[in-house]
């Protein structure tokens, strides 16, 4: 995940613990525009959660 964001520039440029949604992040996000790094790892552990059953 963190290979994309930076990758993708995704990081906000002056709150580094904030990470900008791009076309494919916005579901991961629950279509918000941008999540702080915390909140990120809950959302993305919704999704992995979610998906090994």
């Amino acid at each position: 995940m963190w290979d994309y964001i930076k990758a993708n520039g995704l990081q906000d440029k002056k709150n580094r613990t904030m990470i900008n949604a791009d076309h494919l992040l916005i579901a991961v996000f629950e279509g918000r525009l941008q999540v702080s790094m915390f909140d990120m790892t809950r959302l993305v552990a919704g999704h992995l959660t979610r998906n090994r059953a």
